[in-house]
C-alpha cells in the first residue's frame, strides 16, 4: 500500500459531490484515508466503499496530511481556525492542503496560522466539473512552499494534473477566482448568444457550429454550449458566481488592479 510523505493516512475533509470522489480517487491508489463531514449519510457511504469514516474532526487531524474541501470562505475558516479546528488540533509538521474555492486573503490567513503552529500549508485550486473528478481529469493550481507542494504531489497525482502556480498562498485562490469569473463571462455570453441566434431562425445546434465549434472551440465554449442545449437552466450557478465575483474583486482591490467587466456583471446581479 502508498503511504504519504509521514507515512500515516490521509485526512478528508468534505465528502460531498466532489470530495467524495476525490477522497475516493485517493483512496483507490493505495493511501489510506480518513473522511469526516457534517453529514453522516455521506461519511456512511464513503465507508462503504472502503474508507474510514471520522466521528469528529479530530480524528482526521491526526493524520500527516489533511485535504479540505468545502463550499466556501465560512465553511473553510470554521474547520480550519474554528474552535477544534484543523490549526488547533493537526500535528506539528503536518500538512494541510485547501481545495476549496476561498478568498486569497482568507488562504493567507490560514497559511500564517498554521505557519505559527508549526504545520504546513499548500493552497490547490481546483477547475473541473464533477463528472472531470470522476474522470480523474481535475486541474489543480498549487500555491504555497514548493518544498511542501512536491511532498504531498503523489497524493495529488490520482486527481489530475498539478501545476505550481507560485510560493505564496494567495496565489492559487488568484488563479482560480478570476479563472471561474472568466468562465461565468463565456457562461452569460452563451446565454445571450443562443436566444439572439434563435430569434433570427437559427437553431441552438446550427448556433454552437457556427460560432462555437469554429471560432471558440475548446473545454469552456464547447462544454457550456452544449450544456445550454441540452438543459439551459443547467448554465445558471447563482451561489458559485455571486461567491467567485465578491472574491474577486475584492481581491483586486487589495492589489490596486480595476476589474471593470467582473464589476459590471457584480453590479448587474447576473446569477451566472
Amino acid at each position: 500500500m502508498s503511504q504519504t510523505p509521514g507515512g500515516s493516512v490521509v485526512g478528508f475533509v468534505g465528502l460531498g459531490r466532489m470530495g467524495s470522489v476525490m477522497a475516493q480517487h485517493i483512496l483507490a491508489a493505495g493511501f489510506p484515508v480518513i473522511g469526516w463531514d457534517r453529514n453522516e449519510a455521506a461519511v456512511a457511504a464513503f465507508q462503504r466503499n472502503g474508507g474510514k469514516g471520522a466521528r469528529v474532526l479530530a480524528e482526521v487531524a491526526a493524520a500527516s496530511i489533511v485535504i479540505s474541501i468545502v463550499f466556501d470562505d465560512e465553511g473553510t475558516s470554521e474547520i480550519a481556525l474554528g474552535t477544534g479546528g484543523l490549526v488547533k488540533t493537526m500535528a506539528p509538521a503536518s500538512t494541510h492542503i485547501v481545495m476549496a474555492s476561498i478568498s486569497p486573503a482568507l488562504s493567507r490567513t490560514i497559511a500564517d496560522a498554521h505557519a505559527a503552529h508549526g504545520q504546513k500549508y499548500l493552497a490547490a485550486s481546483v477547475f473541473g466539473r464533477p463528472e472531470a473528478a470522476a474522470a480523474a481529469d481535475l486541474l489543480i493550481n498549487c500555491s504555497g512552499q514548493k518544498a511542501v507542494f512536491e511532498a504531498v504531489a503523489p497524493v495529488l497525482a490520482p486527481l489530475g494534473r498539478t501545476l505550481w502556480v507560485g510560493g505564496e498562498p494567495e496565489q492559487a485562490m488568484l488563479v482560480k477566482t478570476f479563472g471561474n469569473s472568466m468562465i461565468y463571462v463565456v457562461i452569460e455570453l452563451l446565454r445571450e448568444m443562443f436566444p439572439f441566434l434563435k430569434a433570427g431562425g437559427i437553431a441552438e445546434t446550427d448556433a454552437k457550429r457556427l460560432l462555437i465549434d469554429t471560432l471558440f472551440p475548446g473545454q469552456i465554449f464547447s462544454g457550456y454550449a452544449q450544456r445550454y442545449i441540452d438543459d439551459p437552466e443547467s448554465t445558471r450557478m447563482a451561489d458559485n458566481a455571486q461567491k467567485d465575483r465578491r472574491n474577486c474583486l475584492q481581491a483586486a482591490a487589495q492589489l490596486g488592479v480595476d476589474i471593470p467587466l467582473i464589476q459590471f456583471l457584480r453590479d448587474r446581479n447576473l446569477p451566472g
